[in-house]
């Protein structure tokens, strides 16, 4: 059985869909390439089924990699992923056992396999081997994305109903169309295609489709003539997708309808460049990429699996039968096949890529065409897996930006080669670095420590931009210094910045604090027995930081009633343990990460000469933000929650997370059942620790039980990462449901609101009134969000 396809990086496909798990190897990765978790869970997600038009069986996808992968980076040797099968239900296809499915490949397989295969759900045959094939190939597309190549497919046709063309920015819509659940270029196409979709499903049919792709940034050059050439190297992977039936590249099947002048694509230079007025070829020439955008469409048929009676023969005794297709099925496939595409594209790119300039091109530190070519840009630091830089950098300006984790004894070696062009300096760096440079910015030197250093002509300069990153907070936030009295928290390197800023902005008195009470601070008692008039407090200590989230904050701001503002540096999580305390007291406050994205902006402007606007740092802040944020949903119980949970997070292609749900999986037992046999008191701590185990969560939706708000440990846990939004449905509409022991009549739904109103309100960043739809609310929320 041929389950291995690739030249120089080649991929291995095994499992059954009914079996243990699936899986995949990826073997001929650069050592050093990123493996990042979270993006191929993103991926996996858009890939698996979603709402009333999708299967049922509902997968997990918690693969795992078990070799070829060391801190989140290839070591260069077969990567190993394995993906468990959690939701089979093999008792579907008792029934018709024997039977072929027409349009399966029940038939042809026993022909070639004699009966030996695993036919349950299709076997190896099933579309479920997909996810494999989608996480291996997501490791590549995000190696392919740090090369500034972007594949973007979109639902180009179903049925009569067709979606716009890509547009002239062919780049924005391949990246926008990787992150849309239901891909598309024209939203409003998107409600019409639904509905062909949802006609099927109601005839027990199903539909096809067309899905366009497109390939930017790949350079002229790649591909072999003949058999190697990119068209025949993308079609033979891309029909290995199950349901593909038809591949076509630039106008395809159309350059039958149009003479040669019109077909060519005619050449033009602009400013030393050659490029091509139009694109009809779809980016190939003799089996060769001509540097514009590679294009082209597959044909994807309709799922065979539909309840309608059929004619098919039985495989075991040669009778002529009659099969009606029971079990869980796609009334489409389309939509989760783009994502498919994509990660088959990104194999095929990457695997040409390698045979075109060699493996090493692809490693970290290897400029593509379009980026500092040979130059290093990055940070720096001990542990750097929580740092949000490189993600604030990649949206900043166009060089590669990477983390380099390194132990003490290589820093000198790091910075003093001769390509580096910029990197930015973090604990515990700050102080060691500067012995190293050759020129030191007085306010740095004021400071006393460097978070940027700058490869100019040979010569190292450092400079502080954490002093800037932090005036920009405090501003942003309307917190004023000016002859204010300040306690600044910690004595570390951050507390000197905060000391620098403190006297740039015009403190009365500025006093640090610490736990020793050493080199001139006071502790931490000294703070409230003489200084309990403090106006503003600036936190630098880690206290509270990620991971050790829960409840830890440096001080009691009940001990000073004359604060005017509350800082603190810590961004992950993004409120912590600190800010919640004084956003419950009514004191103006914030937390770092619209520091963090500033100082960046500044290190930014330092290693390009390049001046980045205020209104475009905003805009990475706000991009960051939402990105880290969870939007948290609280309320009565039959409020919608989940429903509008699940339309956010198929908006949005974000994890949904039903606090609810969790808490049946840890007990393995209903709600229902676990207060019969423990009581509420019980229930309740339950809930609150698979709260507390989503602290750290980032970029989800989270739907919470209605009682959640009842724990001031559980709201500050969800508030740390999160914005709560309370659906405020009427009392009126809230309907009794059994399997809630607190809400299963009116009387007790009636209690409830009454007993929990004011909590919802108070714990509430944003009350929401639902809308007449889901969807609707859904969109509500993303506005306030």
């Amino acid at each position: 059985m041929k389950n291995t396809f690739g030249e120089e990086v080649t991929l291995t496909l095994f499992g059954e869909s009914h079996g243990e798990m699936i899986g995949a190897v990826l073997d001929g990765m650069a050592p050093g390439t990123p493996v990042d978790p979270e993006y191929i869970k993103k991926r996996l997600t858009l890939r698996s089924a979603r709402s009333d038009i999708s299967t049922s069986r509902s997968e997990k996808d918690e693969f795992r990699i078990v070799s070829g992968v060391k801190n989140n980076t290839c070591e260069g040797t077969p990567v190993c992923i394995l993906i468990p099968n959690d939701d089979t239900r093999s008792a579907d296809y008792e029934r018709t056992t024997g039977l072929a499915r027409p349009g399966h490949a029940d038939y042809t397989a026993r022909c070639k396999y004699h009966g030996y295969e695993d036919a349950i759900g299709g076997g190896h045959f099933s579309g479920r081997i997909t996810a494999a094939l989608t996480a291996a190939g997501a490791i590549c597309c995000k190696a392919l994305e740090e090369k500034g190549i972007y594949i973007g497919t979109h639902i180009s046709r179903v049925a009569d109903i067709c979606d716009s063309d890509f547009s002239a920015d062919i780049e924005s819509d391949a990246k926008a169309l990787s992150v849309k659940p239901f891909p598309v270029l024209d939203d409003k196409k998107a409600k019409k295609m639904r509905a062909k979709i949802l006609e099927a499903k109601a005839a027990s049919d199903s539909v096809g489709g067309v899905l366009e792709t497109a390939v930017t940034g790949i350079p002229a050059g790649v591909g072999e003539p003949w058999f190697g050439s990119v068209e025949s190297r993308l079609s033979a992977a891309l029909f290995a997708v199950p349901a593909v039936k038809g591949v076509e590249f630039g106008l395809g099947f159309a350059f039958a309808d149009k003479r040669g002048s019109e077909a060519n694509d005619q050449l033009r230079s602009e400013e030393g460049k050659i490029t091509h007025e139009t694109n009809n070829n779809g980016g190939v020439i003799g089996g060769i990429t001509n540097g514009m955008p590679v294009v082209f469409r597959c044909a994807v048929k309709p799922t065979p699996s539909v309840a309608l009676a059929q004619n098919t023969v039985d495989l075991e005794t040669g009778e002529n039968e009659v099969i009606e297709i029971k079990g869980r099925h796609d009334p489409a496939i389309f939509h989760r096949a783009a994502f498919v595409v994509n990660a088959v594209t990104g194999l095929v790119v990457y695997d040409m890529l390698a045979q075109r300039y060699g493996v090493d091109f692809l490693a970290p530190g290897a400029e593509s065409e379009n980026k500092k070519h040979g130059l290093i840009y990055g940070c720096i630091g001990r542990r750097l897996s929580h740092s949000y830089s490189k993600e604030i950098h990649a949206l900043a300006a166009d060089y590669r930006y990477e983390l380099y984790p390194i132990e003490p004894e290589l820093i000198r070696d790091f910075v003093r080669q001769a390509s580096l062009g910029g990197i930015n300096v973090t604990i515990p760096y700050k102080k060691e670095v500067m012995k190293y440079l050759d020129v030191i910015d007085p306010q740095a030197l004021s400071v006393g420590s460097v978070n940027t250093v700058v490869n100019h002509n040979g010569k190292l300069y450092g400079y502080n931009t954490d002093v800037y990153g932090m005036k920009c907070l405090l501003a942003k936030n309307g917190i004023s210094l000016t002859k204010k009295k300040v306690l600044i928290l910690g004595t570390g390197g951050t507390s000197l910045t905060a000391m620098t800023a403190a006297k740039e902005l015009g403190a009365a008195q500025i006093i640090r604090v610490s736990r020793s009470g050493k080199d001139g601070a006071v502790t931490y008692a000294q703070a409230v027995a003489e200084h309990a008039d403090a106006q503003v407090i600036l936190n630098t200590t880690p206290v509270g930081m990620y991971p050790d989230t829960v409840g830890l904050a440096p001080v009691d701001l009940g001990s000073f009633p004359a604060l005017t503002g509350v800082a603190d540096v810590i961004y992950n999580p993004l409120r912590s343990a600190l800010v919640l305390d004084a956003e419950s007291r009514g004191i103006p406050t914030c937390g770092g990460l619209y520091m963090l994205v500033f100082q960046a902006i500044r290190a930014s402007e330092l290693f390009t000469g390049r001046k980045i606007s205020e209104e475009k740092g905003k805009d990475i802040y706000r991009r960051i933000y939402s990105a880290k944020c969870n939007i948290v949903l609280t309320g009565m119980p039959a409020s919608g929650k989940s429903t509008i949970g699940k339309a956010l997070a198929e908006k949005l292609g974000r994890e949904f997370i039903d606090t609810d749900e969790e808490i049946e999986k840890a007990e393995n037992a209903t709600i229902a059942e676990i207060f019969a046999a423990h009581g509420e008191k019980y229930f309740r701590c339950v809930e609150e620790q698979v709260i507390l185990s989503l602290r750290s969560k980032t970029g989800a939706v989270i739907a919470t039980g209605g009682g959640s708000v009842l724990s001031k440990v559980s709201v500050n846990a969800l508030k740390a990462n999160g914005k709560l939004f309370f659906i405020d449905r009427e009392l009126k509409e809230l309907l009794p449901t059994k399997s809630r022991p607190l809400a299963s009549t009116v009387s007790d739904i009636e209690k409830r609101y009454n007993e929990r109103i004011d909590i919802y309100n108070d714990t509430a960043d944003v009350v929401i009134k639902p809308q007449k739809t889901p969807e609707l609310t859904a969109d509500l929320i993303l506005r306030s969000f």
